[in-house]
């Protein structure tokens, strides 16, 4: 009898699920992971108000999350930016990482009635994440409300909004490890095209400098290894460059002109301080386009390709 009653129980109780399903909130991802600025533009019926601010740690990403009374998502932008401001005042805001990321939201408030907060949580967090070092809010002002965020470098971000209740949500992917790996490294090229070189870029991060390759068509396949030293194509002469260990790059179907017009009008041979010492070009022959990068010590590097215009190859070298 017992048996049979909790049978029945379990039943009853898996006949709720649909509609405890039903309830879940719903996530709607409004762009996916990049660097670039997000703006959506939204017009609920009633002002939003802000009433939570929090911020977690997950395997890959960190999430930042600002709650709303009333249903609605108001209209945001969010972007990196050089400089954070205190609105009204324009005083600077400072908050821990290298780079800053500013949430603005238009149409919303983070006070009530009585102009008090609205905050069931604290206006200033420091969790001192992978990625999410430092948040604020630094405005409540004429129907804008400003938060800033203070990302360990210019990481990619992604945004999405969720609902019951509505919430903005901004993960900020992690930054990489220090790459261990010294092996070559080979892709094939993703296309028969020459694609063309448009700009080289070198940024230091954390635990690693990178060198960029920039082009204008299909990302093209790549050769990085380590030689004793890099020669010139094709005539196969040595080139000198800063450094104690050095990396042969090359590409396929590449150039770095188009006739005779200069695709790549930069610097040939940029000289630099740090883990990278010096990245020259030293080849633009017959669709192969070579180049080659002096560094401070044989370290483990690795190489990123991304075929979304402008399509780009990436060299890691860990410090």
């Amino acid at each position: 009898m017992n048996i049979a009653r909790r049978f029945i129980a379990i039943a009853a109780s898996a006949a709720l699920l649909p509609t405890m399903s039903a309830a879940v909130a719903q996530a709607t991802v409004v762009s996916s992971y990049g660097t670039a600025p997000v703006s959506v533009t939204h017009h609920p019926a009633t002002q939003p108000l802000l009433t939570q601010l929090r911020s977690g740690r997950h395997s890959t990403y960190d999430r930042f999350v600002l709650q709303f009374a009333g249903g609605h998502v108001p209209t945001y932008d969010v972007r990196y930016v050089n400089q954070l401001f205190q609105d009204g005042s324009g005083a600077p805001v400072s908050l821990a990482g290298a780079a800053n990321l500013q949430i603005r939201l238009d149409g919303a408030v983070a006070h009530t009635s009585a102009g008090g907060s609205s905050l069931t949580t604290s206006s200033h967090g420091k969790p001192l994440h992978p990625a999410l070092r430092e948040w604020k809010l630094i405005g409540d002002f004429e129907g804008v409300v400003t938060v800033g965020v203070g990302v360990a470098e210019k990481l990619d971000f992604r945004v999405s909004e969720l609902s019951s209740p509505a919430r903005l949500v901004v993960d900020i992917k992690h930054p990489l490890g220090a790459p261990t790996s010294t092996a070559p490294r080979t892709a094939p090229p993703l296309s028969k095209a020459v694609t063309h070189l448009t700009r080289i870029a070198i940024g230091h991060h954390a635990a690693y400098d990178r060198v960029v390759f920039v082009f204008d068509g299909p990302a093209p396949g790549y050769d990085v290894r380590y030689v004793s030293h890099v020669v010139a194509d094709p005539s196969g002469k040595t080139v000198p460059l800063h450094g104690n260990a050095f990396l042969a790059v090359s590409f396929r179907p590449a150039a770095a002109h188009s006739g005779s017009h200069r695709t790549y009008t930069g610097s040939r041979d940029i000289v630099l301080a740090g883990g990278v010492r010096e990245v020259a070009l030293t080849g633009d022959f017959e669709a192969v386009l070579s180049a080659g990068i002096g560094v401070a010590h044989h370290a483990g590097f690795r190489v990123l390709r991304s075929n979304v215009h402008p399509t780009w190859v990436a060299v890691d070298i860990a410090h």
